[in-house]
């Protein structure tokens, strides 16, 4: 590939809606990119999922907010089609999580938990152990 003298050219290296292309080329511009085997597709997928989560956490009111919720519920109605996920599979797995866990109508915020030492389960994995900084700051009883 050569570089065209005088042109702008922009790293994407992400998944992209399939209206961008002509989008792109009414601006003037072009795009190289190819279409994703499967399994590839669904990873991309659950990454756009993320970047898109995250514009939700970065929208600054109601209107930037409905637009990127749109947006990530693009992404999830793609990924169940993809995935060949029913949903009343996803009903399913909703009400049990409810069940068990609740939801998140009350708004607490959990600043840390604790156990006693013995005790592991798998989940605790995911998260930071921060015993040795509160111990640093606030000594043991």
């Amino acid at each position: 590939m050569k570089v065209k003298k005088g042109w702008k050219y922009l790293k994407f290296e992400k998944l992209i809606r399939d209206g961008n292309e002509k989008t792109i080329k009414r601006s003037g511009g072009d795009l190289v990119g190819y279409n994703l085997k499967k399994d590839d597709f669904i990873n991309q997928l659950k990454l756009k999922l993320v970047e898109e989560a995250n514009e939700v956490l970065d929208a600054k009111n109601i209107e930037e907010t409905t637009d990127e919720i749109g947006d990530v519920l693009e992404v999830l109605q793609t990924l169940i089609k993809q995935m060949k996920i029913k949903k009343r599979q996803i009903r399913k797995a909703r009400r049990k999580k409810i069940k068990f866990r609740g939801k998140f109508k009350d708004g607490f915020y959990c600043n840390y938990v604790f156990f006693p030492k013995d005790v592991h389960e798998k989940w605790m994995d995911k998260y930071e152990d921060i015993t040795k900084e509160l111990l640093d700051k606030y000594g043991e009883e």
